[in-house]
This record gives C-alpha cells, sequence and structure tokens, in this order.
C-alpha cells in the first residue's frame, strides 16, 4: 500500500474513496459506495474478463488477491472469516491497480454478478493501492462512507485490518475475535486442564478420607 493514504479525496464522477497526497483537508463529497440498496444492475460493464476471475474467486472463498496488491491473502481470508462468522455477507477484494472504468464501476458490476450465483454476498469491497469503494445490499451510501473513510488510515499499515475498523463503523461493535485469539475451544483448554488437576486432587482427598474412617471402625472394634 501507498506511504501516505491518510488524505482523502472524492474522485469526481467515479464515487471511489482515493487514496493520494492531496492534505488532511481533502473532503467526501458524494457517496462512497457504487451503487445504493436494491438495485442489482449497473450500466457501465467494467473489465469483464477481470470481473469473470474475481467474480468466481469471492463466491468460492470471499477474498481476492491480485498479484502486486501488498495484501497477504491469508491475512485477508483471516478476517473475512471472522466477518462473515459475524453474519456479514461480505467479499472483500484487493487489486494491485484500479481497473480500467474505475473502482466504483468494478465493484458495483461484481456486486452484481456475484449476487445471482451467491445471494448471501450483500457487499462487495475493493481496495487498491490507489483507492477503495463499496458496494452493498445491506448498508446505505452514506453509512458506507463514513465507514471506508475511517478505514483508509488503518489500511495504510494494515490492509486486511482496516476491514475490521469498516466492520466496526457499520455494525457498531467490534469484530468478534477468532478461535485462535483467545475465544472458542482453544481458550477452553488450560481451564479444562485445571479443573481435572482439581478433580484429581479431591478424588484422592476423598479416598484418603475414606480409608481414614475405615481404620477408625476397625479400631473401635477392637476395642
Amino acid at each position: 500500500m501507498p506511504a501516505a493514504l491518510s488524505a482523502l479525496v472524492r474522485v469526481g464522477a467515479l464515487g471511489v474513496l482515493g487514496i493520494g497526497a492531496l492534505g488532511a483537508g481533502a473532503a467526501l463529497a458524494s457517496p462512497a459506495g457504487a451503487q445504493g440498496q436494491g438495485s442489482d444492475v449497473t450500466s457501465v460493464v467494467a473489465a469483464p474478463e477481470l470481473i469473470d476471475e474475481v467474480a468466481d474467486a469471492v463466491v468460492a472463498q470471499g477474498t481476492f488477491v491480485e498479484e502486486g496488491a501488498g495484501v497477504d491473502p491469508e491475512d485477508l481470508a483471516a478476517v473475512q472469516a471472522r466477518i462473515r462468522d459475524a453474519g456479514q455477507g461480505w467479499a472483500i477484494v484487493a487489486l494491485s491497480t484500479p481497473p480500467p472504468r474505475g473502482t466504483r464501476n468494478f465493484v458495483a458490476n461484481l456486486l452484481a454478478e456475484v449476487r445471482p450465483r451467491d445471494r448471501s454476498i450483500d457487499t462487495v469491497l475493493v481496495v487498491t493501492r490507489d483507492d477503495v469503494a463499496g458496494s452493498s445490499r445491506a448498508w446505505d451510501d452514506a453509512a458506507l462512507d463514513a465507514a471506508l473513510a475511517a478505514a483508509i488510515p488503518v489500511l495504510d499499515h494494515d490492509p486486511a485490518g482496516g476491514w475490521s475498523v469498516v466492520y466496526e463503523q457499520l455494525v457498531g461493535g467490534p469484530l468478534p475475535p477468532a478461535p485462535s485469539d483467545g475465544g472458542g475451544v482453544d481458550a477452553l483448554v488450560p481451564w479444562l486442564a485445571a479443573a481435572a488437576v482439581v478433580i484429581t486432587l479431591v478424588s484422592i482427598a476423598a479416598a484418603a478420607l475414606q480409608l481414614r474412617e475405615r481404620h477408625r471402625e476397625r479400631s473401635f472394634r477392637h476395642l
């Protein structure tokens, strides 16, 4: 990712969040999403060959990372899986450069392409080295715009982790951790081991007490 992602600008009619060194005063002037809620069509076909390739990937696995995008595929897959497990139908794409007809058109066409194949995908987010854009049937343009804007400073140094910020902004709470981050069965292992030790000690103590009582009974009988 470029070093200067903190400055934002709306790129004219493209309607994407541009990433560039335009100064801290740059402002967002129009919705971030390429299409608003409810529409599954768009009037401009953007890079059909790339659309097909990316659509196949996101329907199969929820993510697509183009070579040279500067994003670790495993990191992106991990955060997308956490978002999916939290109940959100997001597909996340990382491209090395903006598509020929712009990221805005691309993300709208991509969502329109994947929706008939997998209705559980209701939001598509695309980041390139120059901009970031989203299209959603679940979130309105204003909410998506604000969430993407908030994520850009994080995308600067953590291209995968920035999507956690988008989730927090839209959903209103932190993204739940993966089981390996401290949740699920893995987190119970130390407690289960400690419980097993306690149960063993209690069993030993109970057995010792029982033997002791039997010994006392025998002593009384001899008297």
